[in-house]
């Protein structure tokens, strides 16, 4: 909706540029026409001063403009992702780059200026990364350009890509701590305009962390409880008792948060 409605408010403002234009190159032949005296220097004035701002509107709205910002744009989240990227141990050498392609929408690295397709990232685990730091990236410069783009980001179960099989699930794997080290920088950095959400099964022990969990799942407890079907075809209501789990002391963010 928002898209449809964009365009047509794009095609209004064509049609009266358009009629702008139509006028003034009306007003600008019968002005042509006059005898050069005060009062035709002054309406030629008056068409200038019209036309000034008229070009330079669409100076800003021209397709260069357009490319330069996007250009900006794409330079900042760059930055950014690359940044987090090396933190999390997703990149490692100085000379990669990691960044989102505006067009497509998807995330690329760059080694030595080679860009580099999805399959030659480096497994599963790298390519998760990547995906997630690109959302994180876009969802901080949305929030910090006060953007009307929703701040909430919903990730669900990143530690599969790392654990395919979960009977072997290392909840305290060094690389992903890091990911969620780098998933609370995000979040503060972007000054509680941003909520991230991250429904996982790992659950790492490390204080930060667990001071974080709204709920646990993992003993008994569920999303939705058992008998729910049954009772509401009974006509009765259950309550969802879910007490939050205690919390540890709280601790300090993880390292280099700040």
């Amino acid at each position: 909706m928002e898209i449809c409605a964009a365009s047509e408010a794009a095609r209004k403002a064509l049609i009266e540029d358009s009629a702008r234009h139509l006028v003034l190159g009306r007003i600008r032949q019968f002005v042509g026409s006059l005898p050069n005296d005060s009062k035709a220097k002054e309406m030629r004035q008056q068409i200038a001063n019209v036309e000034q701002p008229l070009a330079r509107e669409k100076e800003c709205l021209g397709p260069d403009r357009t490319q330069h910002d996007l250009g900006l744009v794409a330079s900042q989240l760059s930055r950014t992702m690359t940044n987090w990227a090396r933190r999390c141990g997703a990149l490692e050498g100085q000379d990669e780059e990691l960044g989102i392609d505006l067009v497509d929408l998807i995330p690329q690295q760059w080694i030595r200026g080679k860009r580099l397709t999805m399959k030659e990232v480096g497994g599963e685990s790298n390519a998760v990364r990547f995906h997630i730091i690109a959302h994180l990236a876009l969802h901080n410069w949305f929030a910090s350009n006060k953007r009307p783009v929703p701040h909430l980001l919903l990730i669900d179960q990143p530690s599969q890509r790392f654990y395919p099989d979960r009977s072997k699930l290392n909840s305290d794997d060094p690389d992903l701590i890091k990911l969620f080290e780098v998933i609370f920088a995000a979040v503060k950095q972007a000054a509680d305009d941003l909520q991230v959400i991250l429904l996982e099964q790992a659950k790492p022990t490390q204080p930060w962390f667990r001071d974080t969990i709204v709920a646990d799942w993992h003993e008994g407890t569920k999303l939705i409880p058992d008998g729910w079907p049954e009772a509401e075809q009974a006509g009765t209501r259950i309550t969802i008792d879910q007490p939050r789990p205690p919390q540890d002391t709280p601790a300090p963010p993880p390292p280099g948060s700040a």
